[in-house]
C-alpha cells in the first residue's frame, strides 16, 4: 500500500472507511472491487479490482494493494488473474460499445470516418522502476506494457517520476503452440 498517491498505509479504519464507502452497495455497481483476504483465516489483507470504469485513458482501470507483510508470496500475482477470469466471464451487453479513449491505447484496426474498432482492454500503471514487483504482477499475468511518460509525482509535486502503463485485453483468446 506503500504505492498509493497517498504515500503510507492508512493510520486506522476510521481513514480509511471513507474510501471503502465507494465501492459498497449501492455504489458497487460502478465498481467490481474486492477485499483480498486469507483463505485459510478469512482475514483481510488487501483490496483489489476495477475501481473506475473510465481511467484517464478512456478504458476500465485495474488496481490492487496488499498489507506490505503479504508481498512477495504470489498473492497479487493469484488475486489479478482470478479478478482477470471473473472480469472476463462479466456478460456484455452488445459486441460493440462507443467509447471515448485516449489515441494512445488504440493500436489499430478498422477505421471508418474517425472510429476506431477496438478490441476491450483493462488498464493500469505504475511508477517506473519503484514497483518492479508489481510490474512482474502484471506481465506475469498477461498484461503489456503500452506506455511511457513522465509527470510530477503525487506525493512531492516537485518531483518528476516516470511512469509505466500496462493494458490486458480481456476478450483475447489465449493459444498455446506446442513446437513439434
Amino acid at each position: 500500500m506503500a504505492n498509493n498517491p497517498q504515500g503510507r498505509p492508512d493510520r486506522d479504519l476510521a481513514e480509511t472507511k471513507p474510501r471503502l464507502e465507494a465501492y459498497l452497495p449501492p455504489k458497487d455497481e460502478k465498481t467490481f472491487t474486492f477485499a483480498i483476504c486469507l483463505l485459510d483465516t478469512e482475514e483481510m489483507i488487501g483490496i483489489g479490482g476495477c475501481y473506475s470504469l473510465k481511467s484517464m485513458f478512456g478504458w476500465p482501470v485495474v488496481g490492487y494493494m496488499l498489507d506490505r507483510e503479504y508481498w512477495g508470496r504470489g498473492l497479487a500475482t493469484e488475486f489479478l488473474r482470478g479478478w482477470l477470469g471473473m472480469w472476463a466471464a462479466l456478460p456484455r451487453m452488445d459486441d460493440q460499445v462507443e467509447i471515448e479513449v485516449d489515441a494512445r491505447t488504440v493500436a489499430g484496426g478498422d477505421e471508418n470516418e474517425g472510429v476506431v474498432m477496438e478490441e476491450e482492454q483493462v488498464v493500469t500503471w505504475t511508477v517506473a522502476g519503484e514497483n518492479m514487483a508489481s510490474e512482474r504482477v502484471m506481465q506475469k499475468s498477461g498484461f503489456e506494457c503500452f506506455l511511457r511518460w513522465r509527470e510530477p509525482d503525487l506525493r512531492a509535486p516537485e518531483v518528476e517520476v516516470e511512469l509505466v502503463a500496462y493494458r490486458y485485453f480481456p476478450m483475447r483468446k489465449k493459444t498455446t503452440i506446442r513446437e513439434e
